[in-house]
């Protein structure tokens, strides 16, 4: 009986063994969450935001984007090669972030229109490099298909920061920022060693031949990938520039609660597909569109049974599962919905690009979403924050909408390139 409930065909039980591990990683902040919001303000959780969003737009760089890279060639020796050439970078990107922060910390900080940041910004190379290493590892242990390895990496990650969260909130109201960074931290020494990957493989020679060979990924797909960060971000950082730091608490508490199915099945779906799609486009290119059709659909159905009670039940559900205090997350959860479900269906399909060496295609798309994002958010902060916040999802909408489009566009031309 139980193996009739197996999925039978490899993608599935690819997804599935990603999923289960990702699953249990997810289980433990989603099951805290309801404890720290009754232990840290959204004033600490706006700080929280904050942090994250300088480090989410400089984790796009860590690695120059050079980890997209190992997927590529057909030596596994070679994609060693850019995996070490990865971490380097990585390494470079710390010195020079370091740097940065220390000269310009209270500009920064005066920016972000929030003084409390600035202690912590020195923080933010060490997560970033913690970041690269995990990155790094991630991709090589994707190409090896050894999803259980991702899984538990997953769950050694994100157990590590929400249990140090929890832990330290005990003791100090700094427990979010500093969970954060010590759970970082540890997490990239333990998925390194856990890696199997020797010191002694490093190939010094053979990493600058790949530092050259893939300068594609540093000079169009790391510029673009920092672009589409910051426009992501940017709503936390306007936000904290125009309205209350708890309004910024109650944003990010949102992004963290609709997102995480986001990183549970449509990140698990995304990766193998994108494993899928890199061996399609140089076997059998006639399959990628169905490929993409396939997981569209799947990804639509998902999002509509997993979404459609925020629509309807948004204050009552964040009131009872947060505290009373956080119903008016609820309410911008009943808004923020609808374009985390269209990211929901179309972000992970937009691997494809990169499967079929179209970097500069999506590069392109990724300009224009940031142009558009800044340009709208600019206008926005001009009226209350619900409005700001409708403006801002439709625009998301649309832009998203767009990028689909793009996506089937560019695959079509690709099969008819290679004469299928």
């Amino acid at each position: 009986m139980i193996q009739r409930l197996k999925p039978k065909s490899e993608f599935s039980r690819n997804v599935l063994t990603l999923m289960t591990g990702t699953t249990i990683a997810q289980a433990i902040p989603i099951a805290i969450s309801p404890i720290l919001t009754r232990m840290y303000t959204p004033e600490d959780f706006g700080l929280l935001a904050l942090f994250l969003a300088l480090f989410s737009i400089l984790s796009t760089i860590a690695t120059g984007r050079y980890e997209l890279a190992i997927m590529s060639p057909e030596s596994d020796d070679e994609a060693k090669d850019i995996v070490f050439l990865s971490i380097l970078v990585a390494i470079f990107v710390f010195f020079i972030a370091t740097i940065l922060i220390w000269f310009f910390g209270a500009e920064i900080a005066f920016f972000l229109g929030n003084s409390e940041i600035k202690n912590w910004l020195y923080f933010i190379p060490f997560t970033v490099l913690s970041f690269g290493v995990y990155q790094s590892i991630d991709y090589w242990l994707n190409r090896q298909k050894k999803y259980r390895g991702m899984s538990e990496n997953k769950l050694i990650q994100v157990g590590s920061v929400s249990i140090l969260q929890l832990i330290i909130g005990v003791f100090s109201k700094s427990g979010l920022i500093l969970g954060s960074i010590c759970g970082w931290i540890s997490s990239m020494f333990v998925v390194f060693s856990r890696s199997k990957i020797k010191y002694s493989d490093f190939r010094l020679k053979e990493s600058k031949k790949a530092l050259l060979k893939y300068k594609d990924y540093p000079l169009f797909q790391a510029p673009s990938s920092v672009l589409n960060s910051i426009a992501e971000q940017s709503p936390v950082i306007f936000i904290s520039r125009s309205f209350l730091d708890s309004t910024v608490g109650f944003f990010s508490l949102v992004l963290k609660t609709l997102n995480a199915p986001v990183t549970l099945i449509s990140k698990s779906i995304g990766q193998v597909y994108f494993q899928r799609v890199s061996e399609h486009a140089n076997s059998s290119p006639h399959l990628l569109l169905s490929d993409i059709y396939s997981v569209a659909f799947k990804l639509s159905i998902l999002s509509v049974l997993l979404f459609l009670p925020v629509v309807f039940f948004g204050p009552e559900l964040f009131s009872i599962i947060f505290g009373s205090e956080w119903v008016e997350a609820g309410l911008y959860a009943q808004i923020l919905v609808y374009s985390i479900s269209v990211k929901f269906v179309v972000g992970p399909l937009s691997t494809i690009f990169l499967a079929i060496d179209r970097i500069k295609v999506a590069s392109m798309w990724q300009l224009a979403y940031f142009v558009v994002t800044i340009s709208v958010l600019v206008l926005a902060t001009s009226f209350e924050f619900e409005k700001f916040l409708w403006i801002y999802v439709f625009s998301e909408i649309v832009m998203y909408l767009l990028y689909f489009l793009l996506i089937i566009h560019t695959t079509k031309k690709y099969v008819a390139m290679n004469g299928l």
